[in-house]
């Protein structure tokens, strides 16, 4: 009795791990640092006037 209650909770763990990797990436094939992402302008809001300009960067440390 008491392996049992050891074991069942393991078996699950595992059956829990193997089920989740059973689905395969339907998501887009984008390539980092896509040259076509790049996108620049201007946000116009209540008082604010913002240029911002993306660089499909993550950061930009020194």
């Amino acid at each position: 009795m008491n392996r049992l209650i050891i074991k069942f909770p393991i078996m699950l763990i595992f059956l829990s791990l193997l089920w989740g990797q059973g689905k395969e990436y339907e998501g887009p094939e984008d390539s980092a640092g896509d040259i076509a992402a790049e996108k620049e302008g201007y946000m116009i809001g209540n008082r604010v006037y913002l240029y911002f300009r993306n660089t499909t960067e993550l950061s930009d440390w020194p």
